[in-house]
């Protein structure tokens, strides 16, 4: 082993990576951690599907995928992380593009968002689990859902309407009427979106999914060059 390597055993399954991940980005330098959270999570390198994934893993249970939204890191559900990993096995991801992960200038369309997730899970053991998603996340997580529906226990999603399933109506023009229009037509599109996640054939997800040239497009614009210092988002 060269100086600077380690080899992780994770639920049997040897992966190689380079040292565990120091500086901004990481658990070790990131600020404003709740109290004992390093105590209970690690950074770490992994290999998987073609990519070198940041990953920050901790607690004990049944396996939950947290899908971050843009332009955002895991640093984003540090808040409730602490609490999950008290009957979880809580697998936090920077996604492709975003923090200490890799930055390749292709792949930012949700269905390859969505197979990097499903391989960093593979790659730690899990073959089956849970996924919760907010913001982008909402529209990765329903991606891997339903692209991976053997995987995916169960989905939880919040936050951004999904194209193609929830109501796209204007919403008007002052905040407490924008607040109220986002928050029903997200529920109302999670539902559809969980009503059609059986169907392959679900005019949503078409819909969905003639979107991703779109968001590739936006992401590898955007997404790349904000994340590259890897800093918290």
């Amino acid at each position: 082993m060269r100086d600077g390597e380690a080899v992780l055993l994770v639920k049997g399954i040897l992966v190689n990576s380079p040292s565990f991940p120091e500086g901004p980005g990481s658990v070790s330098a990131a600020p404003h951690l709740p109290d004992g959270f390093a105590g209970t999570f690690t950074s770490r390198y992994v290999e998987a599907g073609g990519l070198r994934q940041h990953v920050v893993t901790g607690g004990d249970g049944p396996p939950l995928l947290l899908v971050h939204g843009w332009p955002q890191t895991w640093y984003a559900w540090r808040l409730v992380m602490p609490a999950l990993a008290r009957g979880f096995s809580v697998v936090v991801p920077d996604q492709r593009g975003c923090g200490l992960s890799g930055k390749p200038g292709d792949g930012y369309d949700t269905g390859t968002l969505a197979a990097d997730l499903a391989a960093l899970m593979d790659a730690l053991g899990h073959r089956r689990f849970a996924v919760a998603g907010h913001d982008t996340g909402m529209w990765i997580g329903y991606a891997l859902a339903a692209d991976h529906p053997g995987r995916v226990a169960r989905l939880a999603v919040a936050e951004t309407p999904l194209p193609g399933v929830s109501d796209a109506r204007p919403a008007g023009h002052d905040i407490q009427s924008q607040g109220r229009h986002c928050h029903e037509t997200t529920m109302a599109g999670a539902r559809r979106a969980a009503s059609g996640l059986g169907s392959a054939t679900h005019r949503g997800r078409a819909a969905f999914f003639r979107r991703r040239d779109a968001m590739a497009q936006f992401a590898a614009t955007h997404a790349c060059g904000a994340a590259r210092e890897g800093g918290p988002g």
